[in-house]
């Protein structure tokens, strides 16, 4: 059983469009803001095809609490990241994920979400992802401000 929709969390960050988006892009800095490595400090991190940055490079991590995998399939500088995110041990628990940029006053407007038919069960679940997103965006202004790259 499936259900469209998406689950998403936005942000404004107080930094260049270019700024947020390599700390994205980049996929080695993921564990420098995203939630799910400070919460499991076992995760390992293995990175794939040759990049770790943009269209085509992929990582996979497996820890104690966390395991899962994605891969870049489109990017536009600075206004899009496209990637697909395989979720847990199954190969077959997927999604399409989004990131994208817009150039505000004072810096960016983030917007991360998931997005495609997903398992009825993962409908409940966004109670639990959209707190991680949030927290990942919130680790990801923190960054990105400290920085000082508006």
């Amino acid at each position: 059983m499936f259900l469209s929709g998406e689950v998403e969390s936005k942000i404004e960050i107080e930094a260049s469009p270019e700024a947020v988006y390599n700390q994205i892009v980049n996929l080695q800095n993921w564990q420098n803001w995203a939630i799910w490595w400070k919460e499991d400090t076992t995760l390992t991190t293995s990175f794939f095809s040759g990049s770790v940055i943009g269209e085509g490079s992929s990582m996979t991590w497996r820890g104690v609490k966390y395991n899962g995998s994605l891969k870049i399939i489109d990017c536009i500088d600075n206004k899009l990241i496209r990637y697909k995110v395989f979720l847990g041990n199954d190969s077959t628990m997927s999604s399409y994920a989004i990131w994208e940029f817009e150039e505000i006053d004072n810096g960016t407007y983030v917007s991360w979400r998931f997005q495609e038919k997903l398992p009825f069960f993962i409908r409940f679940m966004s109670f639990f992802v959209v707190p991680d997103l949030d927290l990942g965006l919130q680790n990801l202004k923190k960054l990105c401000e400290e920085d000082g790259r508006i």
